[in-house]
């Protein structure tokens, strides 16, 4: 009883549940998560299903895939790939993060998957440590607009580490930058980009893209909700 209390009065003051217990569900895998890392979200399976179409319309031009998961917070998003993916010894899996707690986070969870053989970790600001080329990128980037993050829920706002969800002015910042990255590292003859993005970021994003990518084209996923949250970037349909 005493212990039901305590989790109770943890959860009434606002602390997310999945810091209380742990864990988070993803992709039918408990994740191991706490304090300093971003709790996965059900909306980020989207962007693993978007991959997962990127990786088949691209593997058939290419003998080696590189496979890059920036941001990768508990590593959810990569070991998830991982196990998928897990028959392609051609394939190469990794999970980079700037945040050193992120990184112990994505460790665990590597080593509770018993991927530590197939993932290679990388702490680095987004590609800036990553010396081969480039196939496969997927990121799910801070988005959400300075001036957005007062809005969000209490136990998100209060609890989830700021610099996993602030984007900067327009939300956007961080995968700018990003992009300008990838467009001196990317074989512009194949590869793909997944990104997931907040709603009614699209044309702002496509302003972005023309900026700095030389040939590309986007495909859009919606969400649950009908919103585009997941842009596709790429050489190919």
């Amino acid at each position: 009883k005493e212990k039901l209390n305590k989790v109770l009065l943890r959860r009434l003051s606002g602390e997310p549940l999945a810091y209380i217990i742990g864990y988070k569900p993803f992709f039918n895998h408990n994740f191991i998560v706490g304090y300093g890392v971003l709790i996965p979200r059900p909306e980020t399976e989207i962007l693993v299903e978007a991959s997962l179409k990127a990786i088949k319309a691209i593997e058939i031009n290419k003998k080696k895939l590189n496979i890059i998961d920036i941001g990768t917070g508990s590593g959810a998003i990569i070991i998830s790939l991982a196990k998928m993916l897990k028959s392609k010894k051609n394939y190469s899996f990794h999970a980079i993060d700037n945040s050193e707690i992120a990184i112990e986070y994505c460790k665990k969870n590597i080593s509770k998957m018993k991927l530590n053989k197939q993932i290679n970790i990388i702490n680095s600001d987004l590609l800036e440590k990553f010396h081969d080329i480039p196939d496969i990128i997927i990121a799910n980037l801070p988005y959400i607009p300075k001036k957005n993050m007062t809005t969000l829920q209490k136990e998100i706002r209060l609890s989830e580490p700021k610099n996993a969800l602030d984007g900067g002015k327009n939300g956007l910042e961080v995968i700018e930058k990003l992009i300008l990255q990838l467009s001196q590292k990317i074989n512009y003859e194949s590869y793909a980009i997944i990104l997931e993005i907040e709603q009614n970021q699209d044309k702002e994003l496509e302003i972005i893209l023309k900026k700095y990518l030389k040939s590309y084209k986007t495909r859009y996923t919606n969400d649950l909700q009908g919103f585009k949250r997941v842009i596709t970037v790429s050489n190919s349909d």
